[in-house]
C-alpha cells in the first residue's frame, strides 16, 4: 500500500478523450506510470481499447474494433509521435477519421507537438497535439444572484440585470433556486410552483413538483430534476414538452441533498448522506446520436468521502466539482472541498454558516452563508466577503 505522496510520485493522471453518443469529446481520467518514455505508447493503446469499464455504456472510441499498434511502441522523434497502426484503420470514413485524430490530439501529453498516423510506415494522417480549455465561455464570466427580490449579476458592486432573462425571473414568486443554461440564454427557476423553464420568450413549467432538489440545465436544454422521496429516478424534461424518467438504481436507499449535471453534460454527481459523513457518487450520462439522455451508467463510483453531514455540491468543470459539508462545533462551519473525477481531492478551507455553493470555474467559485454574505476564495483556503444581502446565488448547468 502506497501513501498519497508516494503514489503521486510514481503515477500521474491523464485525461484521455473518448466520444459520447452524439460524438462530443469527453475526458476519461486514467493513471499512468510517470515514465515519460512509455507514456505515448500507453495512451494510444488505451484509446484503441476504449473507455474505462464504468464509462463504456456512455462513451466509445473512433478506432475500429481490433485496432492495434503494428510495432511495439509509439516513438517520439523531434517532438512528433509516430503511430504505426494495423490496416483496419484505413476502413473508417472521413468523419470518423477526424474524430479519431481529435482523440489523439487531445490525449497525447503537451510535451509532444505533433503526431503522424501511419500504416506499414506510410503516413496516412497527421496533426498537432492540442490542449483543452475548461473555463466557461465569456458570456458566463460573472456571478448571478438574487438580491432584494431581483435577479442579475454583480457589476462594480451593483446588481445589473441579465438582458432578456432577469425581468422574466423577477415575475416568479417565491424563487428558491436558479440554474442558468451554459449559454446564459435560459434558466430553470425553482419555486413553490415547481421548476419552470425561463427564457426571453416564455416561462414554461417543466416539473410541477416543489419538493425537488435544485435542478440542472444542460447545454442541449434538458432539465434534470430529482426528488429525494423518489430516489430511484431522475426526471428529464424540456420546454417543448419532452419528458422522460431515467432509472438511478445506485441511489436506491440513499438520501441525496444535491444532484448536479457537469458543465459538459457528461456526468451526474450526487451528494449523499453516509453514516455521519458525506459521499459524492458520480455516474456517466448515456446519450443517443442527437444528444438526448437515454440512461446513466449502471454503477456510480465514489469520488469523495468526507466527515460531516452533506450541505451542497456543484460542478466547476466537466470533471471537477466542489462540495460543502458540515464542520466545526455542532456543524457551525461548512468545509469546502474541491474534487476531481478519478483524482485526489483538495481542502479549500471552511466558511462559517455556509449554505450553498456555486461553481462554473475556479475563478467563479462562490459560497453563500446563512447571513446572506457571498464569499469568494482568497488563496488556497481563505474566503473573503464580496457581497451582502444576497438571497441566493445561481448555479450554471
Amino acid at each position: 500500500i502506497l501513501d498519497k505522496s508516494t503514489f503521486a510520485a510514481v503515477w500521474a493522471p491523464r485525461a484521455l478523450y473518448y466520444l459520447s453518443g452524439d460524438n462530443r469529446l469527453v475526458p476519461d481520467i486514467r493513471w499512468f506510470l510517470s515514465r515519460g518514455s512509455t507514456l505515448s505508447t500507453q495512451i494510444v493503446r488505451d484509446l484503441m481499447q476504449g473507455p474505462s469499464t464504468n464509462m463504456s455504456a456512455a462513451l466509445h472510441t473512433a478506432f475500429p474494433e481490433g485496432s492495434a499498434l503494428s510495432v511495439e511502441s509509439v516513438p517520439v522523434i523531434d517532438g512528433t509521435a509516430v503511430i504505426d497502426v494495423t490496416p483496419n484503420v484505413l476502413d473508417v470514413d472521413d468523419s470518423t477519421m477526424q474524430l479519431l485524430k481529435r482523440q489523439i490530439s487531445l490525449s497525447l501529453p503537451s510535451t509532444i507537438t505533433d503526431f503522424e498516423l501511419s500504416v506499414h510506415g506510410t503516413v496516412i494522417e497527421s496533426g498537432p497535439v492540442s490542449s483543452t480549455d475548461d473555463s466557461p465561455p465569456p458570456e458566463l464570466q460573472f456571478i448571478a444572484v438574487m438580491q432584494d427580490g431581483r435577479f442579475g449579476t454583480i457589476v462594480g458592486g451593483e446588481l445589473a440585470p441579465i438582458a432578456g432573462l432577469s425581468e422574466r425571473i423577477d415575475e416568479i414568486a417565491g424563487v428558491r433556486a436558479v440554474t442558468l443554461a451554459p449559454d446564459s440564454k435560459a434558466a430553470v427557476v425553482l419555486s413553490a410552483a415547481g421548476a419552470a423553464w425561463v427564457s426571453e420568450q416564455e416561462i414554461v413549467t417543466v416539473d410541477p413538483r416543489n419538493d425537488i432538489l435544485v435542478p440542472s440545465l444542460d447545454a442541449l436544454g434538458y432539465v434534470w430534476s430529482y426528488r429525494p422521496s423518489q430516489p430511484g429516478a431522475i426526471e428529464i424534461s424540456r420546454a417543448d414538452g419532452f419528458d422522460s424518467m431515467l432509472a438511478v438504481p445506485w441511489l436506491e436507499g440513499r438520501h441525496a441533498v444535491a444532484l448536479r449535471v457537469s458543465t459538459g453534460g457528461n456526468h451526474v454527481a450526487a451528494l449523499v448522506e453516509d453514516d455521519g459523513g458525506s459521499e459524492v457518487l458520480v455516474a456517466g450520462i448515456v446519450r443517443d446520436e442527437n444528444g438526448q439522455p437515454v440512461g446513466l451508467t449502471d454503477e456510480a463510483t465514489t469520488q469523495l468521502w468526507m466527515q460531516g453531514a452533506p450541505i451542497d455540491l456543484d460542478w466547476i468543470g466537466d470533471t471537477r466539482f466542489v462540495t460543502l459539508t458540515e464542520s466545526g462545533l455542532l456543524g457551525s462551519s461548512a468545509r469546502v472541498t474541491l474534487g476531481v473525477v478519478g483524482n485526489f481531492s483538495t481542502d479549500a478551507g471552511a466558511v462559517a454558516g455556509g449554505v450553498s455553493v456555486s461553481g462554473g470555474s475556479r475563478s467563479l467559485l462562490r459560497v453563500l452563508d446563512d447571513q446572506g454574505r457571498l464569499l469568494s476564495p482568497q488563496g488556497v483556503t481563505a474566503w473573503q466577503q464580496s457581497q451582502t444581502d444576497i438571497e441566493l446565488v445561481a448555479k450554471v448547468g
